[in-house]
């Protein structure tokens, strides 16, 4: 009886665990490469769910906090109906989830900190 109880026990531990612990989380390459095909698609949803909720993304004028505001840039940008064919970028994942995105045309530079799963921190190109 007694073996039974904590076999009971350690099979619901390690079923509860496995509930709690949900999906895996995406890798900081998985979340570049979802964010940018989204981004060349203007898909302003499937932007967000790449950004925690307190990111920053930092753009040549001012610093944008919080999803709301990010999202604001991002309908905007969708707004202007870039043609996105041309945009091609290199990355590279540096340790710690820091992602240097490289234009390829331009040379142009942003960089991506991606912590568990979501862009908690980006800047734009300059």
């Amino acid at each position: 009886m007694r073996i039974t109880t904590v076999l009971i026990s350690a099979a619901l531990a390690c079923f509860c665990g496995a509930v709690a612990a949900g999906p895996p989380v995406a890798s900081p390459k998985q979340v570049m490469e979802h964010h940018i095909a989204v981004v060349k698609k203007d898909d302003v949803a499937a932007i967000m769910e790449d950004y925690a909720k307190d990111a920053v993304l930092v753009t040549q004028t001012e610093a944008l906090i919080g999803t709301a505001s990010i999202r604001e840039f991002f309908l905007h940008l969708a707004a202007e109906h870039r043609d996105w064919k041309t945009y091609n970028v290199t990355q590279e994942v540096k340790a710690e989830g820091v992602v240097l995105q490289k234009e390829v045309t331009s040379g142009k530079v942003e960089v991506f900190v991606v912590r568990h799963g979501k862009i908690v921190f980006q800047t734009l190109a300059r």
